[in-house]
């Protein structure tokens, strides 16, 4: 991992530093180069995330899973009530209708 990530800094560099010098086209194809190799490269690209991202940002996904667990939970409590206030609705029909009757 370390060659892998030196190779991505030399390319980030080079073309850093010779963007004044360099036409678009080459700054393009370079930076291409660099986004490519992260692509390949599971390592290099989750220790360019971790020195360019926050823990709080690196820790997003897992948060949001729990977010979204939590939400099933709403959604099946939620359910739950509805299920319950309709019974009890039914059960109160039933007893004004016999009370006026």
């Amino acid at each position: 991992m370390e060659a892998s990530l030196s190779r991505l800094l030399t390319l980030w560099t080079t073309a850093t530093l010779n963007r004044s010098r360099t036409y678009h086209g080459e700054m393009d194809d370079r930076l291409s180069a660099l986004i490519a190799s992260l692509r390949e490269d599971p390592e290099a690209r989750s220790a360019v995330l971790k020195a360019l991202l926050t823990d709080r940002f690196l820790d997003l996904p897992a948060r949001v899973d729990s977010v979204d667990e939590t939400l099933q939970q709403l959604v099946t409590a939620q359910l739950r009530t509805q299920e319950q206030l309709e019974s009890l609705t039914q059960r109160v029909d039933g007893l004004t209708e016999r009370m006026d009757g």
